[in-house]
């Protein structure tokens, strides 16, 4: 062969080596590792994705990137309803914490989203359908929830190539905390003791969430003091019984239900109510089931505007934020 041949030859192969070895090819992948259990590798951003948790379901529905397949969707229209609407025709694959491998399977997704405390031990078995993002949504040393969300916002909305839409999300959210806030303050609530409790079906003890959790980094982010002091949890609540409701003598409560009148006014529990100073003083306020306490970036954004509107007229508001919708 002429030498120029030969020339010609290895430039060409030298070529096609650096094409092959180049950023933009290598861009058209991503790896997920942040707040990941383990790293996950995608060829580009998802399109089918299935969501076995209801904060993942909500953030891909905010993002309008509606799941191919959903965890126990009468769950999540009954208890969070964030664009419930959007699932109609979504394939359910079961219950949360025993979803259908078979049924995800026959959605052919490109991704499935669970939770590392859930879901990590069928972790391999999932992957074996599809690549699997197990996200930690309560690593130890994490004092802030309401960060946490933002950063596994981010995380959801890079995997399926949404990253603008998120943050428009989360500046709708700041922007929302920061008008109740001005609200608050101007009807004199600055600086006043407030906690976020929540009923428990079938039960005589109650949910009261710690200061690290989602619902209580937002009263604090409104202006509040909250006024729970208990140790922060893992998973961001104590429970406990009425007396524990009174130690915090006469703190705005806000009260997470199941039951569509306030307990503490009618039911079988309403006298032993009048021991809780909070109660007795009308301090009590009554939020529907789906005013969550936690979960993704439109129910912090839902729970902040029901907080102020119980804490401003002893009502929730009707209106709903443009993420709700």
């Amino acid at each position: 062969m002429p030498a120029n041949t030969c020339r010609a030859a290895a430039i060409a192969c030298a070529v096609l080596t650096l094409l092959a070895l180049s950023p933009s090819r290598a861009a058209g992948g991503l790896t997920l590792d942040r707040h990941a259990a383990a790293p996950v590798r995608l060829d580009g951003p998802a399109e089918r994705v299935v969501s076995l948790v209801h904060a993942v379901t909500e953030t891909l529905l905010v993002l309008d990137v509606p799941p191919a397949g959903v965890a126990a969707p009468a769950e999540y229209r009954r208890y969070v309803n964030i664009r419930a609407q959007a699932l109609a025709g979504v394939t359910p694959v079961g219950r949360r914490q025993e979803p259908s491998l078979e049924r995800i399977a026959k959605l052919e997704p490109d991704l499935i989203v669970g939770a590392e405390f859930r879901h990590g031990g069928i972790r391999e078995r999932l992957a074996e359908i599809a690549p699997t993002l197990l996200l930690r949504f309560y690593p130890g040393g994490v004092s802030d929830r309401l960060d946490h969300m933002r950063e596994l916002t981010r995380t959801l909305a890079r995997a399926v190539g949404r990253e603008g839409e998120a943050e428009t999300r989360l500046e709708e959210l700041d922007a929302t905390l920061a008008a109740q806030r001005r609200q608050l303050a101007d009807a004199g609530f600055a600086d006043d003791r407030a906690f976020v409790a929540s009923s428990l079906p079938g039960a005589s003890r109650y949910r009261v969430f710690t200061r690290n959790a989602m619902a209580p980094r937002i009263l604090t982010d409104l202006g509040l003091r909250y006024a729970w002091d208990g140790t922060p949890e893992r998973y961001g609540f104590d429970t406990v019984g009425l007396t524990g409701l009174a130690r915090l003598g006469e703190a705005h409560g806000l009260f997470v239900s199941h039951h569509e009148t306030p307990p503490w006014e009618s039911g079988p529990r309403a006298s032993a109510w009048r021991a809780v100073p909070a109660a007795r003083a009308g301090r009590m306020h009554l939020l529907s089931r789906d005013t969550a306490p936690f979960g993704g970036v439109a129910t912090a954004q839902r729970f902040a505007r029901r907080a102020a509107g119980a804490l401003l007229s002893g009502q929730e508001p009707q209106t709903s934020s443009s993420a709700e919708r």
